[in-house]
């Protein structure tokens, strides 16, 4: 039976009252992150699986090697200056663990003219991250075309995202 760990603020099957989820935080500060993580989580809910959650970014690699065989981020608009250093800590996760890693939705943030804020900040660290993801899995599941052309330009190709 696979175990799978999946990266959510929660367990969709785990109800937790109005005050639990915002003092815990278990939506991660916007529902729509509820909405990704659950939809992976059920997707991979099948008899034949064993499912875990945890935030992966604070989890001990040898501990994630030990329990799991394989790893399911799912991710919304990370490519964005306030989630460097999360970003950060997943690539630093990801380097050390040897089982697969997979990253679904992940996107890229920008204004309404395309303008991504703090480029030089946000490049280096996602460029860091695709890379330490594409040693783990085949590909990245991206949002979109913007996204797609995003990793272009940073020197990732088609057969990557």
């Amino acid at each position: 039976m696979p175990r799978i760990l999946v990266r959510s603020h929660k367990n969709p099957f785990t109800v937790a009252d109005a005050e639990t989820t915002r003092t815990s935080n278990l939506i991660g500060s916007n529902t729509g992150n509820l909405v990704f993580s659950q939809a992976a989580f059920r997707l991979l809910s099948t008899p034949e699986t064993e499912l875990s959650t945890s935030g992966v970014a604070n989890s001990k690699p040898s501990q994630i090697d030990d329990r799991f065989d394989h790893v399911v981020i799912p991710l919304a608009n990370a490519f964005r200056p306030k989630y460097v250093n999360t970003l950060k800590a997943l690539s630093h996760v990801i380097s050390k663990v040897k089982v697969p890693v997979t990253v679904v939705g992940v996107g890229a943030q920008a204004d309404l003219e395309g303008e991504q804020d703090a480029a030089h900040l946000v490049d280096p660290v996602t460029q860091r991250f695709v890379a330490t993801v594409l040693d783990h899995s085949p590909s990245i599941g991206v949002r979109g075309e913007f996204t797609r052309d995003y990793l272009r330009g940073l020197g990732f190709g088609d057969e990557d995202a």
